[in-house]
This record gives structure tokens, sequence and C-alpha cells, in this order.
């Protein structure tokens, strides 16, 4: 039988922990703005990442279909917001007091200004999106050539490696990756440097599910990335 004592114990614990949430809740800061190219039009699926002054990822998001994006945190400090996009220059802000903040637009610019717009017929779009997963085509981007798949990986749209051994998706860890839909059994150093021994050479595009279906097990909790392969007679 549970004592009186016990169960008071118990209840004050649970009050304790239900005030905190709510004081974190309220002191939650807004960081807002929107992400443009060089002509002003709104960039969807820009990866927006919250850093300490220290450079270490707090957290992320991608902006939406108009270029917007919302990062709320609620932990006092110094931050800078980065902001990366496939086929452009990183955008980085300057340190600020962790405030509610709207960093307004931010432009990013082409990493090859010399190359102008071109229409290729019958290729697919270096970012598409299919059924709630994202797919990054590397086969047809320029900077995913001739390195490893773990630097093409690093790429990706809300995919971030850390300490190069964890990789997390929009700043949560726990991913699933899996080669060719099928898992690899390996984690942390063993997985990156596997990936590291590969060549995106032999990449055909990388699948980001942010909300597996049933048919993939719970230990992708946080997402599954599921690195496809060109097939070779």
């Amino acid at each position: 039988m549970v004592s009186p004592q016990f169960l008071r114990i118990v209840l004050i614990g649970i009050l304790i922990l239900t005030g905190i949430t709510l004081y974190s809740q309220v002191n939650d800061k807004y960081i807002t703005g929107k992400v443009v190219d060089r002509n002003m039009s709104p960039i969807p699926l820009a990866t927006v990442s919250l850093h300490d002054r220290n450079d270490k990822l707090i957290l992320s998001t991608s902006t939406d279909s108009v270029g917007q994006f919302n990062l709320r945190f609620g932990v006092k400090g110094k931050y800078f917001v980065k902001v990366s996009h496939v086929g452009d220059k990183d955008y980085q802000s300057a340190i600020f007091e962790l405030i509610d903040v709207n960093l307004g637009t931010l432009k990013l610019l082409p990493l090859e200004n010399i190359l102008e717009e071109a229409t290729v017929e019958g290729r697919k779009k270096t970012v598409q999106v299919e059924s709630g997963t994202l797919i990054y085509n590397v086969e047809n981007t320029l900077g995913g050539q001739d390195v490893s798949v773990l630097e093409a990986l690093k790429r990706a749209p809300g995919v971030f490696v850390e300490n190069e051994s964890d990789i997390t998706l929009n700043g949560k860890s726990g991913v699933q990756i899996l080669l060719d839909g099928r898992q690899t059994f390996l984690s942390g150093k063993e997985l990156t440097d596997l990936l590291k021994s590969l060549s995106s050479n032999n990449l055909k595009s990388i699948e980001i599910i942010n909300s597996p279906t049933a048919k993939y097990e719970a230990t992708g909790a946080a997402g599954i990335i599921n690195i496809k392969t060109k097939k070779i007679r």
C-alpha cells in the first residue's frame, strides 16, 4: 500500500515540473524573418538554424512556401542565426541577446554569379517534395559531386552533423539512416565513418522524412534519412 507521505512527494514533484514547463513557455522568445533570393522572390525550404555564441547548434527549422520562418527558444544568452540553401551562399546574422526579434528580409546570393538561370528539360529540380517526403537530388548539384556522402548529406535541407559523429534533423537527434531503404544498424562515429568512405558520385538522391509512417520502426522518432544510390548493373 502506498503511504500518504509518498503520494504528497509525488504530487509536489508534479506541481514543480508543471510550474517549470509553464514558466518556460511564458518566457519563450520568437525569432522571425523572411528569406528571399537576389530577385526578392521567397525561398521555400531554406534551412534556418539558431546557434549560441560558441557556434553550437541549438535548433533549426525550414522556411515555408513564402520564405518565412519562426524559431522559438527560452534560454537567455547570446545567439546568432544561420541560413543555408542549396546553390546559395550561407547567411549569418550578427550576435544578439535572446529577445523577441524580427530579422526582417534576409537576401541570399547565388554561389556562382557567373552562371545565368537556364532551363534544362527532363531534369529534376534540386529539391522536391513528394507525399510529405523532401527529396534532395544530389546528382543535379555541382557542389554534391566528388565529395564524400557525409559531405553531401551536410548540404541536405535541415540536416546537421555535429562533431563529425552526431547526425541531427531540424535540431533533433535520433535520426534513422537508411541506405537504399535498408537499415545500416550503425550509429555515431561508426555511421559517419561509413558515409565518409562512400563517394557522392554514386549518389542519386537523399530522401528526408520528417514524420515517418507506420511502416518505419520507432527508432527514427526524429525522422528518416534514406540515402539512395545509383543503380549499377
